[in-house]
Order: structure tokens, then sequence, then C-alpha cells
């Protein structure tokens, strides 16, 4: 989970955000799983927990001013902790692309194989 997580984060120095998701398939192909949901369990968690504490670190030194009004505009309720449902929501799409990353580069894994590929 680290490595995908540094990774992504080396990358989108660089590129666009949309490039966890070859990041994310590159790692589990090359470290791989023994089983699909541990495999986007593990590029899921680790893309969803980088991304809430990206967006954190982000938001921590101006008090939240931006997030609690960009939730305001999506129409969140209105409490103290709005822009914590706003990072889950803003985390959620990229988590979920991981995750499918992962889950491919684990059945591609499995093609290449010369066991049977989709019996678990």
């Amino acid at each position: 989970m680290i490595l995908i997580a540094v990774s992504a984060v080396l990358f989108q120095l660089f590129l666009p955000w949309w490039t966890i998701v070859p990041v994310a398939f590159l790692v589990l192909y090359l470290l791989p799983m023994q089983k699909a949901i541990p495999a986007f369990i593990c590029a899921f968690l680790s893309i969803f927990l980088l991304y809430i504490f990206v967006s954190a670190l982000l938001s921590i030194p101006n008090e939240h001013l931006l997030a609690n009004r960009i939730a305001t505009l999506f129409q969140l309720p209105k409490t103290s902790y709005s822009w914590v449902m706003l990072m889950l929501i803003a985390a959620l799409p990229h988590a979920i692309l991981a995750g499918f990353a992962g889950l491919a580069a684990y059945y591609v894994r499995k093609l290449k194989s010369k066991d049977k590929p989709f019996t678990e």
C-alpha cells in the first residue's frame, strides 16, 4: 500500500491525476496478490487514504474555509465537519479507479500464469 501511495504522489507531481491507475496496475502486477479482493482493497485503500491525507493537509492551514464553501455549493449539511464529508466524496472516485486497476492487474497476471485463470 505504501509503495502505491508514494509512487502516486511522485507521478502526480509531474503528470495528471489519472496516473494513479497505471501506478496501481504496475505495482500490483509486479508485486502480485494471492486473491482478487485483497488486490482491489490494497489499491483502493492506498489511494483513498492518500487523497484524504493530502486534502486534509491542504485544508487545515486555511481552517477549511474553501472546503466548507465547496461543501455548501454541493448542498451538504451545514455542520462544522462538512469539510470531512467533502474529502470523503472527493477521494471516493479516485479510490474506486485505483481499486479496479489493482483488480485488473491481478487478472492480467492470472491470465499470463499457467494456472487456471479465473478460479479462486
